[in-house]
């Protein structure tokens, strides 16, 4: 089978690794194009004990391969997998009796979930009258939000960056709180 992993962190490269080393052909994409530099070179971003190994064994063997390339990759896949964190920080929002409004141009909402959130046509739909802004996938469109626009739209002017997308720089005259994963925030 021809499967697509869309990222290549912690879930999609060991999720990558792990079924191509179970016979598929996988090709994992991701749009930070150092990243995939580095794959080819065969320097894993993260560390998984016997990762490494996996990774180089699936490579040679030709069942994993890494790209940039969305519009060749996924149309030529049997199935497509995304590594996003969003599902579970959803449900864990959910479980403390959050609202939640959630935008994604290409993650399916699980069954499960449908009926319990709110799907925004948008970015700053999604934000409008939340208590706070969480970024949890690293698509491009996210990268290019205006921040301002998102603070106003935000009934608390919160932002969280899962993903680091931004520089504290970047927000500062945004008029957001900015917290973000792995940073100092003083």
């Amino acid at each position: 089978m021809k499967i697509a992993v869309i990222g290549t962190g912690y879930v999609g490269l060991v999720s990558g690794a792990a079924l191509a080393d179970l016979g598929h052909s996988v090709t994992c994409i991701d749009i930070d194009s150092e990243k995939i530099a580095r794959l080819h070179d065969g320097e894993l971003p993260i560390f998984e004990p016997g990762l490494e190994e996996l990774v180089r064994r699936n490579v040679h063997a030709q069942r994993l391969s890494f790209t940039t390339d969305y519009a060749t990759s996924i149309p030529s896949a049997d199935v497509d997998t995304r590594e996003s964190p969003a599902i579970d920080i959803i449900e864990r929002f959910l479980e403390k009796g959050a609202s939640v409004s959630a935008y994604d141009p290409r993650a399916e909402v699980p069954t499960s979930l449908s009926s319990a959130i709110r799907r925004a046509e948008d970015a700053y739909t999604a934000c409008q009258n939340a208590d706070l802004c969480l970024i949890a996938t690293d698509l491009e469109e996210f990268r290019m939000l205006d921040l301002s626009n998102i603070a106003r739209a935000l009934r608390n002017p919160i932002l969280f960056d899962a993903r680091n997308l931004f520089q504290p720089e970047q927000v500062q005259d945004s008029g957001l709180r900015y917290f973000s994963l792995g940073r100092s925030h003083e």
